[in-house]
């Protein structure tokens, strides 16, 4: 996973290995929008990947944390998840994943 400034804006970027790192599956624009998405951070546990990165709102242009997650090992990505949702600037987002309920 990285950011990608190729489209004219900052994209955050996910390739998926099955095999140790040998060899990667097509790239996914996980954040895909008009705005810049910057700091991602991944977490992985068994078939769950978990993605949050910094967004830019495209109304108030403050910072969001977005989210979003995969339950087939990164193949496929759920919607796309604001867990700040709120007045201001939020940023630097991380994740860890845990097997204990």
């Amino acid at each position: 996973m990285w950011n990608d400034l190729t489209s004219g804006n900052a994209e955050i970027l996910y390739r998926r290995s099955t095999d140790g790192g040998s060899t990667f599956g097509s790239t996914i624009n996980l954040s895909n929008d008009a705005r810049d998405s910057l700091e991602p951070a991944i977490a992985a546990i068994e078939n769950s990947v978990y993605v949050v990165w910094q967004d830019q709102d495209s109304i108030t242009e403050d910072n969001e944390i977005l989210y979003r997650k995969s339950t087939d090992g990164g193949i496929n990505f759920g919607i796309t998840v604001n867990l700040s949702n709120q007045e201001g600037n939020q940023g630097s987002p991380d994740i860890a994943a845990s097997d204990v309920t």
